[in-house]
């Protein structure tokens, strides 16, 4: 029975090796059918995620992200959904997500305009979403994007200064 155990645990992290090898060779399965070049690894190394500058001031108490960059999703052929973040630390547990539907610059508006804007602080489990406030997109290029943002949430949450200048992440299409 031990060299029955021994054999299939063999096999098992030879199989877990090569699955391992051929995702850090730059093979890329997203898990829902997205196929491609993995956008994290470049010749089998971890590439270093590009981090931007993403900062706001909180209910009076000033925020500045450690992490921040923004990546998007086609629409259609005359529109993206960008996802722009800025988070305290690479687990996520503060900071921002800024989501609109466009592919131009302008001021969208929370609630319409196909955007949102949400915030969890550090140690909370909840989120905060906006009931009101904007995106201003201010600069789009094919590398980058800035702006501004504000916003308000329940129980008298205010965001105000927010600004975003963020390297666009490449991602799969």
């Amino acid at each position: 029975m031990k060299k029955i155990f021994y054999a299939f645990s063999i096999a098992l992290f030879a199989l877990a090796s090569l699955q391992l090898q051929s995702c850090s060779k730059g093979e890329y399965n997203s898990g829902d059918k997205q196929t491609g070049t993995n956008p994290f690894y470049d010749d089998g190394k971890p590439k270093e995620i590009p981090s931007g500058k993403f900062s706001a001031v909180v209910n009076e108490v000033k925020f500045d992200a450690t992490y921040s960059n923004a990546y998007w999703k086609k629409i259609d052929s005359s529109n993206k959904e960008w996802y722009m973040v800025g988070y305290t630390n690479a687990n996520n547990k503060e900071g921002f997500t800024l989501i609109t539907k466009t592919n131009n610059i302008g001021t969208y508006t929370v609630g319409t305009d196909n955007t949102s804007i949400s915030y969890k602080a550090t140690g909370s489990s909840v989120t905060v979403n906006a009931s009101s406030g904007e995106i201003k997109i201010t600069k789009l290029s094919e590398t980058s994007i800035s702006g501004e943002f504000t916003m308000s949430g329940p129980g008298g949450f205010n965001v105000k200064e927010g600004t975003f200048e963020l390297p666009i992440v490449t991602m799969p299409n």
